[in-house]
């Protein structure tokens, strides 16, 4: 199988080769056109799907998601996926560097970099999805996809089919290092398998939480932080104080307060805040609630 994304204005086109390199009957020596779509395509991937066909794979932008298509061996579309793939993360913000493989059922697992939490101060995450072979999501796993790590800074680089519809997925995080993660048949999946680095941040639990005047706030740097900051951003993502200029943290033990009021003075309204601890080159967050 082969996938490209030709100069524009072109679209997204495979191909199936037989074993002497010509194009398999029933697919055009030009490829078929997989996304009917004038928006760049990228981390273009494809699979078998075990039965002759094809499963292809990639991200898109107008919308910044990832989708999937399937066609049979004769270059024809499996029943169930629309025409132009199906967007298999219609979420907020933006998805993408997708992976792919059979699920060896007849079915695709994915995994991708996800940046739907962004706004809450957790940037690109790891998650994954197994579908069917006609592109419903398969039975016990979230229509939302599943979140596979807390890590921020992350993204897939791995993905490994264990026979039995589940997968292990290997990702690079800034905080979990070198990790993997397996996640089973039904998406059900436990503590990582491997990490090759401690957190960079933890926090204690901050105190009093809920709050209606100010809360304190403890977190442990396990390295240097050169360039840090602390702030606290609404649900928005918008910024509402800041409690730590840009500056060099050292590693330890560091604690902040929050008075409850924002960068111009104003006490803050009730509701969920996050208070987030910047890096050179991540950042982690923890909830506040501040009530009446």
């Amino acid at each position: 199988m082969l996938s490209w994304n030709p100069p524009e204005p072109d679209y997204l086109r495979g191909l199936h080769l037989d074993p002497e390199g010509r194009a398999a009957p029933g697919w055009p020596d030009s490829g078929i056109v997989l996304a009917h779509t004038p928006w760049t395509a990228w981390d273009i991937s494809n699979c078998t799907d075990g039965a002759g066909g094809a499963y292809f794979t990639w991200s898109q932008t107008e919308p910044d998601d990832v989708f999937a298509l399937h066609l049979r061996n004769d270059g024809t579309l499996a029943g169930g996926w629309p025409i132009g793939g199906l967007d298999v993360t219609p979420y907020e913000n933006h998805q993408e560097r997708s992976i792919a493989v059979a699920d060896g059922m007849g079915g695709l697992l994915l995994a991708w970099q996800d940046w739907r939490y962004y706004s809450i101060g957790t940037q690109d995450t790891p998650f994954a999805q197994r579908l069917d072979a006609s592109g419903a999501v398969h039975a016990g796993w979230s229509s939302f996809g599943t979140r596979l790590s807390s890590d921020s800074d992350a993204w897939p680089f791995t993905l490994v089919a264990d026979g039995s519809g589940g997968a292990l997925v290997g990702w690079l995080g800034y905080f979990d290092g070198i990790a993997v993660q397996r996640i089973d048949g039904e998406g059900r999946y436990g503590p990582m398998l491997a990490s090759s680095s401690e957190p960079a941040v933890r926090f204690l639990p901050p105190s009093p939480n809920p709050f209606r005047s100010s809360v304190s706030c403890e977190f442990l740097l396990a390295h240097e932080a050169p360039h840090g900051a602390v702030d606290v951003v609404d649900l928005a993502g918008r910024k509402i104080a800041v409690l730590m200029g840009r500056q060099d943290l050292p590693a330890g033990s560091h604690r902040v307060r929050w008075n409850g009021v924002d960068r111009q003075g104003r006490i803050a309204p009730p509701g969920l805040y996050f208070l987030v601890v910047h890096g050179a080159h991540e950042e982690r967050s923890t909830r506040l609630i501040k009530v009446r």
